[in-house]
């Protein structure tokens, strides 16, 4: 499949759900990998693959911390994969230099409700915009795409689908949001902060001639129980841990690790077994 020029161009800004998460902020911007993965038809028009877009929503950083570290994303903490191979597509991913009192004022990029000095009190919270890209993407050519649509492939963030007509602003970056809390004594990457997002949709343990282990609401081992090898589960939430780990719940405290499992839309489940209310 020919890669060609993208033309068609949209601008606008997005509100992408907040849930409480918590991570540590570094350095690194970005993640690297083959720009060839997207493709695009004869006419310019994005043909896919289909992209999942995994942000942390929500950081937390030690009292003092300057406003200016924070415009550099952590490389673990904003990835792009290609949903029918996992091949992780790379992102460039940048912090805004602005802090805002409200998520409101950072969707309208309200300079009256500016967040100034936002880090230098225990407990203070503020929201800033997250500008990501996708390698290869014309973000814009993209999403028109998708709302015409010329192509079947789908952009989805933290596993969900676009709500929106338009995830894109001027530059052709998308637009995320996340939290900012400051804190004397921050959480480490050995806690188990962690944000939930509802998908309905059936998990199929995919460990060859042994049981799934099962794990509580606070990433705890299950000892006593364990989900049977090539069974199928119905699931409500994925559970994104602090440490990157994701989770889908299958019962009511009872939880599996992605790694061990399959992950279907609930379009594609028909005959999975519930413990949702157990």
């Amino acid at each position: 499949m020919k890669k060609t020029t993208k033309s068609l161009l949209i601008s606008a800004t997005v509100l992408l759900s907040l849930a409480p998460a918590a991570t540590l902020a570094a350095g690194a911007t970005t993640n690297t990998a083959d720009a060839e993965a997207v493709y695009y038809d004869k006419a310019g028009h994005f043909e896919g693959p289909s992209i999942n877009i995994s942000y942390n929503n929500a950081v937390q950083v030690k009292t003092g911390t300057g406003q200016y570290t924070l415009t550099k994303i952590n490389a673990s903490d904003v990835t792009a994969t290609s949903v029918s191979d996992k091949e992780n597509l790379g992102v460039t991913a940048t912090g805004d230099t602005n802090l805002y009192t409200s998520l409101n004022a950072a969707v309208l990029q309200d300079q009256k409700s500016l967040a100034n000095d936002s880090t230098s009190k225990d407990g203070s919270v503020a929201y800033q915009r997250v500008y990501v890209k996708v390698n290869g993407l014309d973000t814009n050519n993209a999403l028109l795409s998708m709302q015409i649509p010329y192509t079947p492939a789908r952009i989805t963030f933290n596993g969900a689908d676009i709500n929106y007509t338009n995830y894109a602003n001027g530059n052709g970056s998308f637009v995320v949001y996340r939290t900012v809390t400051t804190s004397d004594n921050p959480s480490t990457s050995n806690g188990f902060n962690f944000y939930d997002i509802n998908t309905k949709g059936v998990v199929k343990v995919t460990k060859q001639g042994s049981p799934a282990q099962l794990y509580d609401a606070n990433g705890n081992v299950i000892s006593t129980r364990a989900l049977g090898p090539a069974t199928d589960w119905f699931t409500d939430t994925q559970r994104i841990a602090q440490n990157g780990k994701v989770f889908y719940r299958v019962s009511t405290s009872e939880y599996v690790a992605e790694s061990d499992v399959d992950f279907y839309p609930a379009a594609n489940g028909t005959s999975a077994t519930s413990a949702l209310a157990n």
